[in-house]
């Protein structure tokens, strides 16, 4: 699940086309998937994340899962839309993970709480940057470690992040997050995963 790309990055999917992207990501996915659903899983779980820190509205955690480390830091949204307020959502986390074994620091990915229109583009705003994501099933990511890297600069320096995708069934969504607290956790998975 966890295996190297053709390029030899892993789990980060840096492929030089965006198809193949998405299958590498979509093992990425799986992980994102997994740690959001062990934010709130019972403490008894083996392998799930250990709390390292909080900062404001930002969190950092650290996981050992098959003989890989992995930290992260994840944060919910302060304010969520829907352009139909009925629809159905599942949890929705903003995360940046190092994967410690593949050498990858600072990857930003979103779940997203439902499962994305095909082919659609989820769009992160800070302040006046305004980035794309693509999307498989309720994930997203960028599509290039320069991207990443903007993205994460950008999340230091700015007050808020808004996050606007659309669902399977044209429900938009639009998302607010604190960036309080951001630089400082990302600095603690920085020190605790080298």
């Amino acid at each position: 699940m966890f295996g190297k790309s053709k390029t030899g990055h892993g789990m980060n999917g840096r492929l030089g086309t965006e198809p193949a992207a998405r299958s590498t990501r979509a093992g990425r996915l799986s992980a994102a998937a997994v740690a959001a659903l062990m934010l709130s899983a019972a403490p008894a779980l083996a392998d799930s994340p250990k709390l390292i820190g909080t900062f404001s509205d930002w969190s950092a955690f650290q996981m050992v899962t098959d003989n890989q480390t992995i930290c992260f830091v994840a944060s919910e949204p302060t304010n969520q839309t829907l352009s139909r307020p009925n629809a159905s959502r599942g949890n929705v986390y903003f995360l940046i993970t190092n994967w410690v074994d593949r050498s990858i620091r600072n990857e930003p990915s979103l779940v997203i709480g439902y499962p994305q229109k095909e082919g659609s583009r989820t769009v992160v705003e800070i302040g006046s940057d305004k980035f794309e994501m693509f999307t498989q099933g309720d994930g997203a990511w960028f599509a290039d470690p320069e991207t990443e890297r903007k993205v994460v600069q950008a999340m230091k320096r700015g007050a808020s992040m808004r996050v606007s995708g659309i669902s399977s069934r044209d429900t938009r969504s639009t998302d607010t997050y604190s960036l309080k607290g951001i630089s400082a956790a990302i600095d603690k998975i920085d020190e605790t995963c080298k």
